[in-house]
């Protein structure tokens, strides 16, 4: 009985990437130092960036550049990537929106010169304009922005006040002067 390998994990894992010559990823990073340089490269990457690097030089690569084969999952990453950072916050608009997806598709453009062509690069920018200028995500987008986060406080580890007042200083013996709660006399 022949197993199909796309249902079992481990044996889709060793076939070839599709459209590379490597038989499977280990063979892609079997090198110390090339393992160490992608790493590397990942860690410089921002929240959502590799992911939608991925997406896009596959969807150039592999597709032509049409955004109509895209998956909902990846215009999901897509759209993480260019929308990080803005927030519903007084004076957010949609035009303002916009700018923001424009200016983070550009950083993801530029974030996909080494892995394609000077003519492949034009696909890429025409793909992720299209993306950004969606007026249906860019409606969609702007009615469902979240809160800005509110910035931690430095004073805690976790952001969270301590239960001692701000002024309360730790004594060298580890007791807590000027606390603002009542001691036993």
């Amino acid at each position: 009985m022949e197993e199909n390998s796309t249902k079992n994990p481990a044996v889709a894992a060793e076939q070839p990437v599709a459209g590379n010559p490597c038989k499977s990823k280990e063979e892609l990073v079997a090198k110390p130092k090339d393992a160490a340089t992608v790493l590397d490269y990942l860690r410089l990457c921002r929240p959502f960036e590799a992911d939608s690097i991925r997406i896009i030089a596959d969807l150039v690569l592999k597709r032509g550049g049409d955004i109509a084969t895209l998956t909902k999952s990846e215009r999901l990453h897509i759209n993480r990537f260019i929308n990080a950072g803005f927030y519903r916050e007084p004076g957010a608009t949609r035009e303002k929106l916009l700018a923001h997806r424009q200016r983070q598709s550009r950083e993801l453009m530029a974030a996909m010169k080494p892995f394609v062509t000077k003519d492949e690069i034009l696909v890429v920018c025409t793909a992720l304009m299209e993306l950004a200028c969606d007026p249906d995500m860019l409606s969609f987008t702007f009615d469902n922005l979240k809160e800005k986060p509110a910035e931690p406080d430095s004073t805690t580890p976790n952001g969270n006040e301590s239960s001692t007042s701000k002024d309360a200083k730790a004594a060298p013996d580890g007791t807590i002067q000027g606390a603002t709660s009542a001691s036993p006399k």
